[in-house]
């Protein structure tokens, strides 16, 4: 049923053309970075957050492929997998979603 969901409600994202970049905006307005700082390979512990938040939401809510978002990021696919684990955790925690305030 869960899964149902998920698949259900990444179909309406993007229906109503929501996408990578969309949920982009939505991490730096979450995170409070501008945006370019969301797409860097960097280390530092803010924009480690805020990419891995990105790969979340984007694996999760959209359903894109982790391979498609490693693409897209110009990280490998076993990086991406891990920021997803790591992006759950930090919505988790600070109670953010995609869509809401």
């Amino acid at each position: 049923q869960e899964a149902d969901e998920q698949l259900e409600n990444s179909y309406r994202l993007k229906s109503e053309g929501f996408g990578f970049e969309d949920i982009a905006k939505r991490v730096a307005q979450v995170t409070g970075l501008p945006l370019e700082i969301v797409r860097e390979k960097s280390r530092r512990p803010q924009v480690v957050q805020a990419r891995s938040l990105l790969c979340y939401w984007a694996n999760h809510d959209l359903g894109m492929s982790m391979t498609e978002i490693a693409h897209r990021l110009g990280l490998t696919q076993p990086a991406v997998s891990i920021a997803s684990r790591r992006g759950e955790a930090i919505a988790n925690q600070g109670g953010y979603t995609l869509l809401g305030e």
